[in-house]
């Protein structure tokens, strides 16, 4: 037989795909952020018209002196699950920061890990950090004495679920917990790692006292020897 059914299933399946690629392309190019200043949300418009269904971020929150708590949408697309997780422009409209990232890292571990507070007394990194499957507690701790929120910390939990998005500004110690069975841990620096140069607060320590949600793991949080050796607060360098 002649015309369409000779295609073969290979072909036809080219011919799907070129046509909804297509498609696609000429729907993304008829989208244009558009940031919403009352809100604090950033949009896609059509036409310039607002379209709530396609969101970049939709939500943005300072916490405290530079700390900021962003959420990037998961949108469904044509034959396909998309995650807008970054976009520099985007970023800096949302939380007001015009910042450099020179670097990802990508970490594995199991229910139970605590790892931190650490920083960085030289080259010192500002992270945006996120989950990519699981679920954790994450922790900052203001280090500049000239902040208002000097040794004050803050916690939020971040998971593959809540697409929740944390700045931890330069200056600031950091850890996590890992509350689920596993957790993979992802987050941009603005500087590179300098071992040098690295320190550790004591993820316990009574003065800071961060309230760490212990009862949601299954046994003692695990650190290992480098965390375990964090200093107090009165002996960790600040700035």
């Amino acid at each position: 037989m002649g015309g369409f059914l000779s295609i073969s299933n290979k072909r036809l399946l080219q011919v799907l795909f070129a046509f909804a690629f297509g498609f696609y392309q000429a729907q993304a190019q008829t989208y244009k952020p558009y940031f919403n200043q009352s809100l604090k949300l950033f949009y896609f418009s059509k036409d310039g018209q607002l379209d709530s269904s396609n969101k970049f971020y939709d939500y943005a929150e300072p916490i405290k002196e530079g700390v900021a708590l962003v959420r990037y949408q998961h949108k469904w697309q044509f034959l396909d699950s998309q995650l807008n997780v970054f976009c520099d422009v985007f970023f800096s409209e949302a939380t007001g920061l015009n910042v450099v990232f020179v670097q990802d890292n990508h970490s594995l571990s199991k229910q139970g890990i605590l790892r931190g507070l650490h920083y960085q007394t030289q080259h010192v990194q500002g992270k945006l950090v996120r989950v990519t499957k699981g679920c954790v507690f994450d922790v900052v701790v203001d280090l500049r004495s000239s902040s208002p929120s000097y040794g004050k910390w803050f916690g939020q939990e971040l998971s593959a679920d809540n697409h929740l998005q944390l700045w931890v500004p330069p200056r600031f110690a950091h850890g996590f917990l890992v509350l689920s069975e596993s957790a993979e841990f992802l987050y941009k620096t603005t500087d590179f790692y300098d071992p040098s140069s690295e320190s550790c607060l004591l993820w316990n320590d009574p003065v800071i006292a961060v309230q760490w949600p212990l009862s949601k793991i299954l046994s003692p949080p695990q650190l290992n020897a480098k965390d375990l050796a964090g200093l107090s607060w009165g002996e960790a360098p600040k700035f």
